[in-house]
C-alpha cells in the first residue's frame, strides 16, 4: 500500500520502471519486494549496519542482487 502511495504521489504509473533508491534501507521495502513479486526497474539499497547487511546477504536469494561492503 506504501509503494502504490508513493507511485501516486510522484506521477508514477507503477514502480515496474522505476528506480528506487533507498538509504538506511533495513527490511521492509525488501520484504515487501519479495514477499508480493512487486516488479521494479532497479533497486538499490544502502546501510552500514553490518548485521542487517549480513542477513539480507544469508537469506534473500535474488539473482540480480550484489552487494558490497
Amino acid at each position: 500500500m506504501l509503494i502504490d502511495h508513493l507511485c501516486r504521489h510522484f506521477g508514477l504509473d507503477g514502480q515496474g520502471e522505476t528506480e528506487i533508491l533507498d538509504v538506511g534501507f533495513g527490511v521492509k521495502l525488501t520484504q515487501a519486494f519479495l514477499a508480493f513479486d512487486l516488479p521494479v526497474g532497479a533497486y538499490v539499497g544502502i546501510d552500514v549496519y553490518g548485521a542487517m547487511i549480513d542477513f539480507l546477504r544469508t537469506n534473500v536469494d535474488d539473482p540480480g542482487s550484489r552487494s558490497t561492503t
